[in-house]
Formats: C-alpha cells, structure tokens, sequence
C-alpha cells in the first residue's frame, strides 16, 4: 500500500482510525474494481480476482509478524505476491482485452511480473 497506509503505519493508528491516504487508496481500488467489472470480461474479472486475493494474501502474511522481515525470502515472497502480482495483471489484463494468442498473453504478464520486482528492490 502506499505512503501512511502500509503495516509500519497500521500498527501505530489507534484500532479504527484511517489516515487520508488509506481513503484515497480505497477510492482507487474501488474504481479500479469498477472499471474491471465494465469490461464485462470473465477472464479480466478472474485474473483480478486472482491478483487481488494473491496481494491481500501477501498483506496479511506481512502484517502477522510482530517484527521486521526473518529472511531475504520471505522479503521476496511479499514482493512476488503483492507488488510484482499486481505490475503482472496490468500488463495482462489489457491484452485479454486484445484479440492476442495464449503466448502473447503469458508474455505480457512475465514481463508484467518482472517489472514489479525492480521497484521493491
């Protein structure tokens, strides 16, 4: 998540209090989610789905350990499941949109996936 919502921050807000970017990052994924349903495309839908439920997986895994990071895999595990996942469908999601053959489409999502680890790194 982004500046003032993510685990470090979470910790220290008292239970129930939000800060704004938190509501600006709903707002976000709200449209997003409504934009994604608009395309009235199964295969958009699920690969959202999937992505969505792989980055909430990674958060929580994250936000249950009382300290910083064990391990520079664990690190890494946190980043293939929210960071580069979520990098993985926006290169994905637009050429199941497209008229693109199976092998175009894992491509894109490859490359999608591999360009989300830079900017955790």
């Amino acid at each position: 998540m982004g500046r003032g919502c993510g685990a470090g921050s979470r910790r220290s807000t008292p239970a129930g209090l939000r800060q704004p970017a938190c509501w600006w990052e709903t707002w976000l994924f709200t449209r997003a989610a409504e934009l994604i349903l608009g395309t009235r495309t199964l295969p958009v839908i699920e690969m959202f789905t999937r992505t969505m439920s792989m980055m909430v997986e990674g958060e929580v895994s994250q936000l249950a350990r009382e300290r910083a990071i064990s391990s520079r895999e664990e690190y890494f595990c946190w980043i293939g499941a929210k960071t580069a996942t979520l990098f993985e469908f926006a290169c994905g999601a637009p050429a199941l949109l497209g008229v693109v053959d199976e092998q175009a489409f894992n491509s894109v999502r490859r490359f999608g996936y591999g360009l989300g680890w830079p900017s955790r790194l």
